[in-house]
């Protein structure tokens, strides 16, 4: 049907839409131009009419022009068969439809991110095919899970069945459903894509959400914090690694990422920034934008004595003083802490920078710009402790 979300700039912001073209099932973004919710829940109810089902009651919410225009004059009935294949004869080939997919995530996905969407497409569609439409080496061959031609056989029933047989946590599956939810809105948006239900075009906004609505937030209290940073005292580059998530909050690729010179004078702050990277020569992209994180003593006083003599474009440089990878880093740090019966993770350290930040007193929204999240998530995971803090 149709959605709103909201779009801030900076203090300001507005109401959009994203819904779905009656006839043609293309997807489709504009302003309601307001910054009223009851007013843009109002104009959502008269899209959807507009879309759909044309109620009159409700015809005094105005709608913008350029949305009226996308939608055009007429009925708003659902396709017959003969509509549909009139205005998009068949779907893509599976090979197509990957090719475009990659040529999309290359463009607009820092490599690592590219690489893991891919992953998952080879799950389903077998690392041959993939390797056809992409032209990339796969290290493991995978069989396919999905062997029809075109992708107009993708049903939610079917990918549903395939997440269900995966041996994985609901986090993971989540992670699969925003990749082929991703998938199937390129697909829709370079009209490679047929839906077969004209309410609900994308197949995967069918698969449930695999949210735990308990989620336990893991985070290390004052003595658990010195038995690990005790326990990675032999590597002096992931024990600055986890000391950087924890006292500065820093994601795992945000501080394999910086460089030396991300580093203020005297160590006062961290700056997460953009900047080209030197080993493609493409921008660094960032999931959030860059900011600027204050240093904590403890960790200024790390970052000084480790910076006496350092050199080198990265600050945490890898094997032979490339870019550390994240599996690499992962895979040692989890070695270092399995020595000592440790299984903390990186996402972990970093809701450890947050709980102790809301327990200490800060608002939402301070903790929301230090961590470069959202408000939302953040007051979703740590509302929690500041209202404990409150208490």
């Amino acid at each position: 049907m149709a959605t709103i979300y909201f779009r801030a700039n900076g203090e300001a912001g507005v109401w959009w839409t994203k819904f779905y073209h009656p006839r043609t099932f293309r997807c489709l973004r504009a302003s309601l131009g307001t910054a009223d919710p009851h007013e843009a829940r109002r104009m959502l109810g008269r899209l959807e009419a507009e879309i759909v089902l044309r109620k009159p009651e409700i015809a005094e919410a105005e709608l913008p022009e350029k949305i009226l225009d996308a939608i055009g004059p007429g009925p708003a009935s659902p396709l017959t068969v003969t509509e549909a294949v009139h205005i998009n004869p068949v779907s893509a080939s599976v090979i197509d439809a990957i090719a475009a997919y990659y040529r999309h995530i290359c463009a607009d996905n820092d490599s690592h991110h590219a690489a893991n969407k891919l992953s998952i497409l080879r799950a389903f569609f077998g690392s041959a095919t993939v390797e056809s439409a992409t032209c990339t080496a796969c290290r493991e061959v995978t069989l396919p899970y999905f062997k029809g031609k075109t992708i107009d056989g993708i049903t939610p029933v079917l990918l549903q069945q395939f997440l269900s047989a995966k041996e994985v946590s609901d986090k993971t599956r989540k992670h699969y459903r925003q990749v082929f939810h991703h998938f199937f809105e390129k697909m829709i948006d370079f009209s490679l894509f047929v839906p077969s239900n004209p309410l609900r075009p994308n197949p995967a906004a069918a698969l449930p959400h695999y949210e735990d609505k308990n989620e336990v937030i893991i985070f290390l209290n004052e003595d658990e914090i010195t038995a690990q940073l005790a326990a990675l005292e032999s590597d002096q580059k992931i024990h600055l690694a986890v000391e950087i998530m924890i006292h500065a909050g820093l994601r795992r690729e945000e501080v394999l990422g910086l460089r030396t010179e991300d580093i203020s004078p005297e160590a006062k702050t961290i700056k997460v920034a953009k900047y080209i990277d030197p080993r493609t020569n493409e921008p660094r992209k960032l999931k959030t934008g860059w900011r600027d994180v204050p240093v904590v003593p403890v960790l200024r006083e790390r970052l000084l004595k480790y910076l006496d003599g350092h050199e080198g474009f990265w600050l945490l440089p890898g094997w032979n003083d490339e870019r550390w990878t994240a599996d690499h880093f992962s895979k040692s740090l989890a070695g270092l802490n399995k020595n000592v019966g440790l299984t903390w993770t990186c996402n972990e350290y970093r809701h450890t920078y947050a709980t102790h930040l809301a327990k200490s007193g800060a608002s939402l929204f301070k903790i929301a710009k230090l961590m470069g999240n959202s408000h939302q998530i953040v007051e979703r995971h740590y509302a929690q402790f500041v209202l404990e803090c409150d208490d």
